[in-house]
């Protein structure tokens, strides 16, 4: 009896409980996607054939996207609130520093604190690239 060849789909975390969890949450994401739980090897498996869908299938579980098994589609990351909550105040600051009359040089402070914001933008722009390239 022939078998095809197969891509088997593991974790790479060292601890084999985190190893185990991480395989299990993604579970929907790989069944919906083609993939087949091996309990032999104990692994989720897939056609050598279906290397295209087995490589995009791990990128985006690994970079934080979710499998939305109800609409057999990928929902991206969301992102740290209490993060986005901060920039979010930090993006209002010029408003509230520009109406308010009792601020000298409110101004010029608004035009810094814009300028701030612009860079921690920046920052964290790069800091998540770095994660996914990491993640890749």
């Amino acid at each position: 009896m022939i078998t095809s060849i197969k891509i088997v789909v593991v974790s790479t975390l060292e601890n084999p409980r985190e190893a185990g969890n991480e395989t299990y949450r993604n579970k929907d994401a790989l069944k919906g996607n083609g993939f087949r739980w091996d309990p032999t090897i104990t692994a989720w498996t897939i056609d050598a054939d279906k290397f295209g869908v087995a490589t995009s299938v791990i990128r985006y579980v690994n970079s934080g996207y979710k499998w939305d098994s109800r609409k057999n589609t990928w929902m991206e990351p969301a992102g740290d609130s209490k993060l986005e909550d901060l920039i979010q105040k930090i993006e209002d600051l010029p408003d509230f520093v520009m109406g308010d009359a009792n601020i000298s040089r409110s101004q010029e402070l608004a035009i810094k604190i814009e300028n701030f914001i612009k860079q921690l933008a920046d920052a964290v722009q790069v800091k998540r690239h770095l994660v996914k390239l990491r993640n890749i």
